[in-house]
């Protein structure tokens, strides 16, 4: 894409579309990145609905009836919130590797 301004007008017109739709597809890519590498709004509301349960566990752990469903529910509890907090670090981590990649190369 090292089109320089002056060299654009000498070519066809096939060619200028195709340079037109090549630099528009790059630039929706790249705003798409950048939205994805950016802040995620269930960073905040997932852990406070999941820290509910680890909450409640104390006071269910001290009756026995209910231990084992209280345990289940806090081991529940942590593997979803690490489950999604990786899931969404490395969708970010990934945009940034391909912006920076992208800009390597212009």
């Amino acid at each position: 894409m090292n089109t320089a301004k002056d060299q654009i007008p000498k070519l066809t017109l096939e060619q200028q579309e195709a340079l037109g739709a090549a630099i528009l597809k790059r630039d929706a890519t790249r705003q798409r990145l950048l939205k994805q590498r950016g802040h995620y709004r269930a960073m905040v509301w997932l852990p406070t609905v999941l820290m509910m349960p680890l909450y409640l566990a104390p006071m269910l752990i001290t009756n026995p009836k209910y231990f084992q469903l209280s345990a289940f529910c806090v081991a529940m509890s942590l593997w979803v919130l690490i489950q999604f907090h990786a899931t969404r670090i490395n969708r970010r981590l990934d945009a940034l590797i391909e912006l920076r990649e992208a800009d390597r190369l212009v």
